[in-house]
């Protein structure tokens, strides 16, 4: 449906734009603009209604996504693996080597390590770094808070603790 509507779009703007004389100088800088302010059909509620659900359904999409990733690697690499049914490489073969090598992956050394770092870019740089990289650190770990809920039976599930996650 938004590729319809997008097709649309740009037919009705190459149609406008063709159908106008070229060279005439009528046009000002932002012709495109002016065209598409007077197309009574693409008013700005529709727009932020189709803007909206094709926000909610990217996101619906990156999470489906994200859920079908985490558990081919759990089910198809991980497990077989543990299971000595397939070789996949990774450094760990049984439960306790698993916990071990997950315990090893310090996380907080690497934040810490990247921080200090940014301290020593441009200010300004800097500081539009270090929100980037805590902007995409946090909407990852939402779709892992979310999954995570989602994997546990309903009378284990703890308390919604951030209202992002659900």
């Amino acid at each position: 449906m938004l590729l319809t509507i997008a097709h649309s779009v740009c037919y009705n703007i190459y149609v406008i734009r063709s159908s106008k004389a070229v060279g005439n100088g009528a046009r000002g800088p932002n012709w495109r603009l002016d065209e598409l302010n007077h197309m009574p059909w693409l008013d700005s509620s529709t727009s932020n209604s189709m803007n909206q659900n094709s926000l909610t359904l990217l996101a619906r999409l990156r999470q489906q996504l994200f859920r079908h990733k985490v558990d081919f690697v759990i089910f198809h690499r991980i497990f077989p693996h543990l299971e000595r049914e397939a070789v996949h490489d990774y450094e760990f073969n049984t439960d306790a080597e698993l916990r071990a090598a997950t315990a090893s992956l310090d996380v907080r050394a690497l934040l810490d390590s990247i921080d200090a770092q940014v301290t020593h870019m441009p200010k300004a740089y800097g500081d539009a770094f270090r929100y980037i990289m805590h902007r995409d650190i946090q909407q990852r770990l939402t779709m892992y808070a979310r999954l995570a809920r989602r994997r546990l039976p309903t009378s284990q599930r703890i308390p919604r603790h951030a209202p992002e996650c659900t």
